[in-house]
């Protein structure tokens, strides 16, 4: 059987139930269908409207978390840039340091100082010791997701050197040595309320 064929067998079948009923009973078909239409209708636009406001409150949250990746990503390249520098600038401030407190003068060394170096030197040569034997140890289980990010980490490194490197003409931030400082005798004072 064709479409055509069906679809007019189907009016045939309307028009003979129409038939029986009365003009009453056709009125009132015609409202319930009509109040159903707009049922329906009504349903359709409210359901529109809240997917509408779903989709649009979607891309207020996409819009805002690339705002927030994008300035998050400037920050964190500008510091990596400060953290580079204040790194370098704290591992020689302590470096300095300790190299004072072994390069005391002689003259005015005594036995708690000597002891002092001494247990200083050995708790570093214990401490060089022991992230040497850690990280003999230490063995990388990773998988390719995370090694593929640990590669482009080191690469954005890189790039972030070089860049430094070219902003301070081809040198690494060096600091320079301060003045020796006076070699002064701290003495305590009591005073007597």
């Amino acid at each position: 059987m064709s479409v055509r064929r069906k679809l007019g067998d189907r009016k045939k079948q309307i028009k003979e139930a129409a038939s029986h009923f009365s003009e009453e009973d056709l009125k009132n078909l015609r409202e319930r269908a009509f109040l159903q239409l707009q049922t329906l209708e009504s349903v359709y636009e409210e359901e529109r409207r809240r997917q509408h406001l779903l989709m649009s409150k979607r891309v207020i949250q996409r819009k805002t978390k690339l705002d927030k990746q994008a300035s998050m990503k400037q920050k964190a390249n500008q510091n990596d840039v400060d953290t580079i520098k204040s790194k370098l600038l704290l591992l020689d401030e302590k470096k300095s340091l300790e190299v004072r407190l072994i390069e005391i003068d002689e003259e005015h060394d005594n036995e708690l100082l000597r002891k002092l170096r001494e247990w200083m030197r050995h708790r570093q040569e214990l401490k060089a010791e022991e992230e040497m034997r850690l990280l003999g140890e230490t063995v990388l289980d990773v998988d390719a997701n995370t090694l593929r990010k640990l590669i482009t980490k080191l690469d954005n490194l890189e790039k972030s050197l070089r860049e430094l490197r070219k902003l301070q003409g081809g040198r690494i931030i060096q600091v320079e040595p301060k003045a020796p400082e006076p070699k002064v005798m701290v003495q305590k004072i009591t005073t007597a309320h």
